[in-house]
């Protein structure tokens, strides 16, 4: 399992938006 690095939440949403 790739180990998920703790991303800020605002990291979270704009890597979604990609």
């Amino acid at each position: 399992m790739p180990e998920r690095k703790p991303w800020s939440e605002r990291e979270d949403q704009i890597l979604r938006l990609l």
